[in-house]
């Protein structure tokens, strides 16, 4: 009830549900990708020294790049980000994401699964402070608590639907899957862009409002 009278709210949860399909893959479609699609192959090459990956091993450097990355850059990218209003925030996310999976999906190069990861995580800290604020900014006062716990379906939804992309991509391909969810993305970055309009006129509608009263 909570979601579908609030035209802004189920946006936002509805834009979440499909965004989360992206985020939820790294330990689902990613690792059976990484682990069935991508060759050993040398990364560094000195001298006598050789430098490979196998898919087993370039997983998990994948993987602790993101953490690493988080952990380094967080302060300063979020620094950056305060920079610019929630609506493009929201928007680059959802582009970062998308295009990440894009990349992932089309790739056999452990470089450009390191630079698909990169984007991936930047589009991870653009919005990692903001999502909480903004649920707080447009629950009324006395249903934060139901808005919240309303919010938490873009999480559990989302992971419930998350693990079908790998029966999926037995039957349609890695690189289909991927486009796949590629286009869940955008059309997530599209609902956000509903969303903000919405807000928008109702501030407007609200504002008309107070002047004729």
């Amino acid at each position: 009830k909570v979601i579908f009278t609030d035209k802004v709210f189920f946006l936002f949860v509805a834009a979440g549900i499909l965004i989360s399909q992206t985020f939820t893959q790294l330990d689902l479609l990613l690792a059976v990708y990484i682990k069935e699609s991508i060759p050993v192959q040398t990364l560094l090459s000195f001298g006598d020294f050789t430098l490979k990956t196998n898919s087993e091993t370039l997983f998990s450097w994948t993987i602790a790049e993101n953490g690493l990355i988080v952990a380094l850059l967080t302060v300063l990218i979020t620094k950056f980000a305060n920079k610019f209003n929630e609506r493009f925030l929201f928007f680059a996310s959802s582009v970062c994401y998308a295009f990440s999976m894009l990349l992932f999906g089309f790739t056999v190069s452990a470089y450009v699964i390191f630079i698909a990861m990169a984007i991936f995580t930047l589009g991870e800290i653009l919005v990692v402070g903001n999502q909480n604020s903004f649920i707080a900014k447009i629950a009324p006062e006395n249903q934060r608590g139901q808005y919240f716990a309303a919010a938490g379906l873009r999480w559990s939804f989302g992971r419930t639907i998350a693990p079908l992309t790998i029966p999926l991509s037995g039957i349609i391909g890695y690189k289909w899957t991927f486009l796949l969810i590629t286009l869940l993305a955008l059309i997530g970055a599209y609902l956000f862009e509903l969303m903000f309009k919405e807000m928008k006129k109702n501030t407007n509608s609200h504002l008309n409002n107070v002047k004729v009263g």
